[in-house]
C-alpha cells in the first residue's frame, strides 16, 4: 500500500511488523512494497488517494 499501516523490520530469523498508527480491530494489515525487491515493475492498484502507481 502506499499508505501503509505498518512497517517491517527483518532480522536473520524473523519479520517484526511495527504498528504506524492505531488499528482497528479487523483492519487488514498493509505494509509499503515499494521497499521489497521489485524494482518499481509491478503495477500497484492500492487504491490509496496518492498511489505511486507501482511497487
Amino acid at each position: 500500500s502506499c499508505e501503509p499501516n505498518t512497517f517491517i523490520r527483518c532480522t536473520p530469523t524473523r519479520a517484526e511488523f511495527y504498528a504506524l498508527r492505531p488499528i482497528a480491530p479487523g483492519e487488514e494489515l498493509t505494509t509499503d512494497y515499494v521497499e521489497s525487491h521489485h524494482n518499481g515493475k509491478l503495477a500497484c492498484r492500492c487504491g490509496a488517494k496518492k498511489c505511486r502507481g507501482f511497487i
